[in-house]
């Protein structure tokens, strides 16, 4: 199973050396990294020279400025790895992440993406989080179609997944409206893609938290939340149609829901939320219900 580790970069130059070292310091060695620059200003861009320079695994590609997304677009097409990890360049990963998702892809034959926790790493070198229980968690192909985007992944630098599940979200025909939040691109696209979805509880990836953060440091907005979920609907409906999608799937959203390992109450009352506001008949309404409830309760379809 070949590896590749792609991480975008612009101007990060104060910490893509970490980036590229805890990538470099797996336990299991990936098989190629590829840095795309995004355009960087020339003290930054002279920084990840620097960094690429350090391993003969490491392809740089410098391109013009075009945002998050013509990143991973470029990353994805020059890629060779049957199994992708993603990395932002002002986050770092501790030394066995790469080993522990590969032992999970390998135990679990039908999971094709895997999301992991994080830590939040602070200025001042200090780490907050902890670990929560792994699960899997399915399918989310109704959920997606329905909502218009449903955020089941974590950030990019969390987020690894299957070559096939790639080759059917790549490549993207609007990359201008993710200049950030790009992540939306991958989460949103692996549920409609099909994929089966994994989270791996324990914190093995270092979010950095900082004054430069391109997303996190952003003041929320009634425009910034309405810009984000008109890009993630119009990505949605493009994908759908695309992939030759249904416009919906709630029909069956009682099967999907049923692939969820130890789903939470707050998971079935947005499953029973879609199915109720579903242009079903009242008849199928009442039955998909029924299929989600006797699951959620009882273990089992009735």
């Amino acid at each position: 199973m070949r590896t590749s580790c792609l991480i975008n970069h612009y101007n990060y130059g104060q910490y893509i050396g970490e980036a590229v070292e805890s990538v470099l310091a797996q336990s299991h060695a990936l098989d190629e990294i590829v840095v795309v620059d995004d355009g960087s200003d020339p003290e930054h861009l002279e920084s990840v020279r620097a960094a690429a320079a350090s391993s003969s695994h490491i392809r740089l590609i410098e391109k013009p400025n075009g945002g998050q997304l013509s990143c991973f677009q470029i990353a994805v097409e020059e890629s060779v790895g049957d199994t992708v990890f993603f990395l932002d360049a002002d986050d770092r990963w501790e030394p066995n992440y790469v080993q522990r998702c590969l032992e999970l892809y390998e135990q679990h034959s039908t999971v094709d993406f895997v999301c992991t926790q994080d830590r939040k790493l602070h200025p001042d070198g200090s780490l907050q989080g902890q670990a929560l229980p792994s699960r899997d968690l399915g399918y989310s192909t109704a959920r997606c179609l329905e909502k218009g985007g449903a955020w089941v992944g974590a950030p990019t630098s969390c987020l690894s997944m299957r070559r096939h599940v790639l080759d059917r979200i790549f490549p993207v025909h609007d990359i201008s409206a993710y200049r950030l939040c790009a992540d939306e691109v991958l989460v949103y696209g692996s549920s409609l893609a099909g994929a089966r979805k994994y989270f791996l509880g324990e914190p093995l990836i270092q979010y950095r938290v900082h004054g430069d953060n391109a997303f996190y440091a952003l003041e929320d907005s009634p425009e910034r939340a309405y810009l984000r979920r008109l890009h993630g609907r119009s990505f949605v409906e493009q994908t759908r149609v695309r992939l030759g999608l249904p416009q919906s799937l709630m029909d069956v959203a009682h099967y999907e829901f049923c692939t969820i390992e130890n789903p939470t109450s707050r998971e079935c009352r947005e499953y029973r939320r879609l199915v109720w506001r579903s242009r079903l008949a009242l008849t199928a309404k009442l039955r998909v219900m029924w299929g989600l409830l006797s699951w959620r309760f009882l273990g089992r379809m009735l």
